[in-house]
């Protein structure tokens, strides 16, 4: 499956976040489902011993990629956090600028009145 990351976005972002914890959430009810399907306890011997062995290795592993996905979708809240932040940091710099302007203008303007008289 082939995704393309949301860069700059922050709803994208989020959304993407969310579609990550639903898929570890998925995972999660992977190991208990396979263990309900294969239960180990009925089988006895070496290879017995093999199967559950390998079981354990999924069932950690499954637990590890759920862990990689719940940590990239906390960074990427984060990064979307961030850029807010940021965006809003920006348009307050760009109101302020805008607001000093209209007071140099005016004052300019009030100058003028003044001093013409």
């Amino acid at each position: 499956m082939s995704v393309d990351l949301p860069y700059g976005d922050p709803a994208g972002m989020r959304s993407f976040a969310a579609a990550l914890r639903s898929r570890a959430e998925r995972l999660e009810g992977i190991a208990p489902r396979l263990t309900r399907l294969l239960p180990p306890s009925e089988f006895r011997g070496r290879t017995a011993d093999s199967f559950r062995a390998r079981q354990l290795e999924h069932h950690r592993s499954a637990a590890l990629q759920r862990e990689h996905l719940r940590e990239l979708a906390d960074r990427i809240d984060r990064a979307a956090f961030a850029l807010e932040v940021e965006r809003a940091a920006a348009e307050a710099r760009r109101r302020a600028a805008e607001l000093e302007r209209q007071q140099r203008q005016w004052f300019e303007e009030l100058r003028k009145r003044v001093m013409g008289r």
